[in-house]
């Protein structure tokens, strides 16, 4: 019975705790500070008998002197600092007391750790296709003791820390134009770091179409890290569907070009790089084009011609999608059969244009013409209906020529007449169909306007004709005589037809000298330099020039009477 207690005491003990030496992790220096941080494992106090760590230390294979002593046993590192880093040190440590009435237990002995990790090479920098986030791989690092791996960006050819990680891959960035050449080096317990690993920079594709040519051209750059690329594939999707090998081509190959291109269809594209007989891969970005076809206006309509200020002609028109259209071709003839260039303008994403024409001759010509759109492949996708000036004439007929192409018909004619004052046109005649005259009666300025019925547009135009003006005959009388105290009190021309801004009277007195030079429609007081003149007889000349072109000179003698 006494052997079974004492079996029983003893396995009692053994489960409290496992009677064992302290355990020594590490000594780290940090140049920096010149300071050592030794650590340790916690020891199990189950007996309650814990007292204290001593922490012993010696230099260059010297004696061991006491460095510490620590009364905690939760602390499990302590801070050495040496006032010279190129020597050997080493520690141990004592902990007081151990169970089992033991009086200490002593840990192994451990130099500084001064060695750095091995190189860990990058295997490659990708995109991930599904993602497009640039994902960088390498193989573990072999040492037992590495604690993770810092990563950089070399742009600046420093290194640059973009992160940390214990995986063997790391998220470099979510953006997939912020691509740069990435480094590693892992990192140990102490944080000693190995040196950078080579360089790695994904492949940067770009694509364009070219409309005109149904022509997609692809570049990228090629994979920077590898000593060799051993191929390249180029992956195609057409339309959202499941990406397929387009074509394999060589490790130093930067550029393709796919010809012939259905116009409406989306293609997206990557490369996909291969080392090391395909085990390692790297893919580069995803570049899309779209690859529309071309938007043709539903309409391009020659809206008006128009006489402007009689003696130019305005062209106007309007269209509905100029997205794809580059410029307009305006073309001219006089006999609506031989038309000519008269001039290109480029679009301005407007909707209503308008040109003038000032190489015209209103008044014996009718012009037509027509409006082409030619789009950004220099190709024509719509051409306007013809449609022509007004040419109005009054000899020996009243007659015009008939506007062609209103989208919503002629509504009427109307023949206007400007007032006498010269401010307003007032409607003369209406007619549904071209107006035709035998002449006109009444003197004055006259114009032939075309109405257009409201059209498909939702507007009407109005083509305004050359004008015509009708005048008298040159009729005119000259006073011989002035009465300076009556009602006939000055010298004034009367008269049908006459053109005053060429026409003038002269007055003489009988020794032949000028006292009065004036315009025909100025009226003459008997006066000479401000003084009335006298009872006299007086010789005239009138130069007269009637607005039909007459020409005529008047000349007589003329009383002045008190």
């Amino acid at each position: 019975m006494r052997y079974l207690s004492l079996i029983l005491i003893l396995t009692t003990i053994k489960s409290w705790a496992v009677i064992t030496s302290p355990i020594l992790q590490k000594a780290c220096i940090n140049f920096n500070d010149s300071i050592v941080t030794i650590s340790w494992t916690e020891v199990t106090d189950a007996c309650n008998s814990f007292v204290s760590y001593d922490l012993y230390g010696n230099e260059n294979g010297g004696a061991y002197l006491k460095l510490a002593t620590i009364t905690n046993k939760a602390i499990v590192e302590y801070p050495h600092s040496i006032s010279n880093i190129n020597t050997n040190r080493k520690y141990y440590l004592i902990t007081h007391s151990a169970c089992g009435g033991l009086d200490s237990l002593t840990s192994d002995t451990i130099s500084i750790d001064i060695t750095y990790p091995n190189v860990t090479e990058i295997d490659s920098v990708s995109y991930d296709v599904n993602t497009q986030n640039i994902i960088a791989g390498w193989q573990s690092n072999p040492s037992t003791d590495t604690k993770g791996y810092q990563i950089y960006n070399f742009s600046s050819g420093n290194g640059d820390s973009i992160g940390f990680t214990k995986d063997t891959f790391y998220t470099v960035t979510k953006n997939p134009n912020n691509d740069f050449p990435v480094v590693l080096a892992p990192i140990d317990s102490c944080n000693l770091s190995a040196i950078l690993s080579r360089p790695h920079q994904v492949m940067r594709l770009n694509s364009t179409f070219d409309t005109c040519k149904r022509e997609i051209s692809i570049n990228w750059s090629l994979y920077q890290g590898w000593s060799k690329i051993d191929s390249q594939r180029l992956y195609l999707r057409t339309n959202n569907q499941n990406y397929n090998i387009d074509t394999t081509l060589s490790g130093t190959t930067t550029a393709r070009q796919l010809k012939n291109i259905q116009l409406g269809d989306t293609f997206c594209f990557y490369i996909r790089a291969y080392t090391k007989s395909g085990a390692i891969t790297s893919s580069s970005n995803i570049s899309c084009v779209e690859t529309r076809k071309l938007i043709k206006p539903s309409y391009l309509y020659l809206s008006n011609v128009t006489v402007k200020n009689n003696k130019d002609v305005e062209i106007e028109w309007v269209i509905d999608n100029e997205r794809d259209q580059k410029l307009f071709n305006i073309y001219k003839s006089t006999n609506n059969s031989s038309f000519q260039l008269l001039k290109t303008t480029t679009t301005t994403k407007s909707t209503t244009y308008r040109e003038v024409d000032n190489a015209t001759d209103v008044h014996s010509k009718s012009y037509t013409y027509y409006v082409e759109v030619v789009n950004k492949c220099d190709e024509t996708t719509k051409t306007s209906l013809k449609s022509n000036s007004i040419l109005f004439k009054n000899n020996p007929n009243v007659t015009h020529t008939t506007y062609n192409n209103f989208d919503g018909g002629i509504k009427e004619y109307k023949l206007l007449r400007l007032s006498n004052n010269g401010s307003t046109w007032n409607t003369f005649y209406t007619s549904e169909f071209p107006i035709l005259l035998d002449n006109l009666d009444s003197t004055g300025c006259y114009l032939v306007e075309a109405h257009e019925k409201l059209n498909s547009f939702n507007f009407n135009r109005i083509s305004t004709s050359n004008t015509r003006c009708v005048y008298d005959s040159l009729v005119v009388d000259v006073p011989t005589g002035i009465n300076t105290t009556g009602s006939n009190n000055r010298f004034v021309i009367l008269g049908k037809g006459i053109d005053h801004s060429r026409s003038y009277y002269k007055i003489f007195n009988r020794w032949g000298e000028l006292i009065a030079f004036n315009p025909t429609n100025t009226e003459w007081y008997p006066e000479y330099r401000n003084t009335k003149i006298t009872t006299s007889v007086y010789i005239y000349v009138v130069q007269l020039y009637g607005v039909q072109g007459e020409k005529k000179t008047l000349k007589g003698t003329l009383y002045v009477v008190q």
